[in-house]
């Protein structure tokens, strides 16, 4: 079992990678951060941590939260299935193609995709500055309701 977890991890991470590195266009060290909010140890067991398939975790990331802020929820889902499907195309990513996966190619079909909403994928540094904002705003009302 502990092999099978280590090689669906493996996978798993290279996906992410692939995806963050060549869509997002993130560092080694921004990847570790992100990886470090997203540990198998938040999970019940390791193998929790790998239940959905690998896109589900990073396509969120691949919609700016300007244009998640003018989409309802059921749009926003839609739009996330239709990227994930995109992505993969007539290929369906698996451990034995992951390292031969044209992740460019991808990219340019998610980009053209997002060119329909007029927007393109998102800037990870104004991503983590919005969420850091929304971060100090919630605290700000939180501090005002402990007030009352």
């Amino acid at each position: 079992m502990a092999a099978d977890t280590s090689k669906l991890r493996e996978y798993y991470q290279t996906v992410w990678r692939n995806v963050l590195t060549i869509f997002l266009g993130l560092s080694t060290e921004q990847i570790e951060e992100w990886a470090d909010r997203h540990r198998e140890s938040r999970y019940l067991s390791p193998m929790m941590a790998y239940h959905d398939p690998p896109l589900v975790r990073v396509s969120p990331l691949l919609i700016s939260q300007k244009l998640r802020a003018r989409l309802v929820f059921i749009e926003e889902s839609r739009l996330l299935e239709r990227i994930e499907k995109t992505i993969e195309a007539d290929f369906k990513i698996n451990q034995s193609n992951v390292l031969t996966f044209d992740w460019l190619s991808a990219k340019d079909r998610v980009e053209k995709i997002l060119a329909e909403y007029g927007e393109a994928l998102p800037r990870w540094s104004e991503e983590q500055e919005y969420a850091e904002r929304l971060r100090r705003g919630l605290k700000e009302i939180q501090k005002g309701d402990n007030k009352h």
